[in-house]
């Protein structure tokens, strides 16, 4: 199965038509330009959106991009290739060999970056009955390139990227929290998944290879204090997870009467330290980095 093209097709006949979605994120930490870059296409039954946001992570300034459009039906077959033409454009494009290429011109902000992925990807696809779900992740992704904002320039060089592509028929309704982070040896993907689809999953890449955690896992934070440090543990992990940025998204469609999409999705850049053990093997995790996500609502 290809992984990397679209595969929602928007039709009202199809079965499960509300049920379908899919979408792409990718991330950017450079410790050394002290940026951090989050991007994300998402598609359901009605419309797609597209998030940008960026974070200078030497001062408090950070700046998002938020819009709702329609990807263009041109796609070449089997690769990645996602494209919007107009007073954004964006174009997110990949082939077999492993190369992309992520741009963004509009409101303000030039993105210019050139990704090169890790050739050790998890893969995971899932069956529940009527639900299914599949999913791709890339961390140790290279990525090189310059992002500008207003009068803010941060070149980019660094090897702390990260690429998902998830799509899938799953429930109107979803709530879940998720982790996904990484240093220079170990990286680590945690999810919990709530309601009729309660799909969990932890993996960690560690001495050159993927490994597969035990899926009960608690993840332990203030709901009403986001910011606060949370603790992600289970029989073999226990991680401190200090939050440092975090980009809160309330998306209602139609705006008065959200019965097509209506729900929070929240974003943090966080910093992990803990302890992992594998195969009786005691490791401890230091100088992670990544991203976590609280997430709940229909859409």
């Amino acid at each position: 199965m290809q992984l990397e093209e679209k595969k929602l097709i928007r039709n009202p006949l199809a079965r499960q038509a509300l049920r379908q979605k899919e979408w792409w994120f990718s991330y950017v930490h450079d410790p050394k330009a002290q940026v951090y870059c989050s991007w994300s296409f998402a598609r359901a039954f009605a419309l797609d959106r597209f998030r940008l946001w960026i974070c200078d992570l030497a001062g408090d300034g950070a700046w998002t991009v938020d819009r709702g459009l329609y990807l263009d039906r041109r796609q070449e077959p089997g690769v990645l290739d996602l494209r919007h033409r107009g007073d954004l454009d964006l174009e997110y494009r990949g082939g077999a060999e492993g190369r992309a290429v992520f741009r963004a011109r509009g409101q303000g902000v030039r993105v210019d970056l050139e990704i090169t992925r890790s050739p050790a990807p998890f893969v995971r696809r899932d069956n529940y009955f009527h639900c299914t779900y599949n999913l791709l992740h890339h961390f140790f992704n290279r990525v090189r390139g310059e992002i500008s904002v207003g009068d803010r320039r941060f070149e980019v060089d660094s090897y702390d990227g990260y690429y998902d592509h998830c799509f899938g028929v799953v429930p109107r309704r979803t709530a879940w929290q998720w982790i996904a982070v990484q240093n220079e040896d170990v990286a680590l993907a945690s999810l919990v998944n709530h309601g009729p689809y309660a799909q969990r999953y932890t993996q960690v890449f560690a001495r050159g290879a993927w490994h597969r955690l035990s899926p009960d896992v608690d993840f332990e934070y203030d709901p009403a204090d986001l910011m606060a440090p949370w603790r992600v543990r289970s029989a073999e992990l226990d991680l401190v997870v200090t939050p440092r940025r975090i980009h809160r998204d309330r998306i209602a469609v139609p705006p008065v009467l959200p019965v097509l999409v209506d729900l929070q999705h929240n974003e943090l850049f966080v910093e992990v330290e803990g302890a992992l053990n594998l195969g009786g093997e005691a490791i401890a995790l230091r100088g992670m980095t990544g991203v976590a996500e609280e997430h709940a609502g229909r859409w």
